[in-house]
């Protein structure tokens, strides 16, 4: 990226939010964390089945004791709910 890029305040605003991306998950071992609670919220994987510290598999997650994740208001650990048809159990037609 060329510097005279950095004049646009919306550049400089993603550089921020890739660097502290950068930052948390380099901070929990390369990948970004998630507690069990916020697994679970999504509800894509069943916490039983998965293991402290390994990878989530198919996302760049790791699962980590809430009380592990360094920095953890900036891991992905905010659940937005989806409004229909795209919520959990959709009965589309």
């Amino acid at each position: 990226m060329a510097p005279h890029n950095f004049s646009y305040w919306g550049i400089r605003l993603i550089s921020v939010g890739l660097a502290l991306n950068l930052l948390v998950m380099v901070l929990n071992g390369g990948l970004m964390p998630v507690n069990a609670q916020t697994v679970d919220a999504v509800g894509r994987h069943d916490v039983k089945d998965l293991r402290v510290g390994e990878p989530i598999p198919g996302t760049k997650n790791v699962l980590l004791n809430a009380g592990d994740i360094q920095i953890p208001e900036l891991s992905d650990a905010i659940i937005l709910p989806l409004p229909k048809p795209f919520t959990k159990g959709c009965q589309c037609r």
